[in-house]
């Protein structure tokens, strides 16, 4: 397994248990979280599992540049795959719950749930099937320099579909108004 692989599983498993920590939401959100505080704690009372994934992408030193998207998040920027690997990220309707994938055994795939049960970070195996999609950070690997991408990468490749922006006119309108562009 890649060494910046590794690195991120072992990130989001440092942190098995934690209930969702002020400093998953003030690393990865733009501007000021506010809109993320209630009763003065930042991030209660809202769904923190993609901020979770994101988080551990910045502690092992990738997308540090890339800041949660408000109605959006960051998974637009990565490519999708048919077959995952470790440090991918998981995607499962219908809660659009993101996870660190942890382990591949044939057909399970491990795991590791920002705001899982309980509002902490979990892990766990499930059937692979259950996820929707699977996205790469290969391509942040590759820019990190931990090796290029060669033909398994681009043969697991899903080809992309024109995201949700550029058909969704109410969607286009709310982002109008929140100014949130991706780019």
């Amino acid at each position: 397994m890649n060494s910046l692989r590794q690195r991120i599983v072992t990130i989001a498993r440092g942190e098995l248990n934690c209930h969702g920590k002020p400093e998953y939401f003030l690393d990865t959100l733009p501007g000021n979280p506010a809109g993320y505080t209630k009763g003065g704690v930042v991030g209660a009372g809202i769904n923190w599992c993609g901020i979770f994934c994101l988080w551990c992408l910045h502690r092992a030193e990738l997308a540090r540049t890339w800041r949660w998207r408000i109605g959006i998040g960051f998974l637009y920027r990565l490519p999708r795959v048919r077959v995952p690997e470790h440090g991918d990220i998981a995607y499962f309707h219908p809660k659009q719950h993101q996870a660190i994938i942890s382990e591949l055994e044939g057909s399970l795939i491990g795991c590791v749930n920002g705001d899982g049960a309980g509002g902490r970070v979990t892990e766990g195996l499930r059937p692979a099937k259950d996820a929707a999609c699977f996205f790469s950070i290969g391509p942040l690997i590759a820019q990190a320099g931990g090796r290029t991408l060669g033909q398994r990468d681009v043969e697991r490749m899903d080809l992309p579909e024109p995201p949700a922006w550029d058909q969704d006119d109410e969607f286009l309108d709310r982002l109008d108004e929140q100014e949130q562009w991706p780019g």
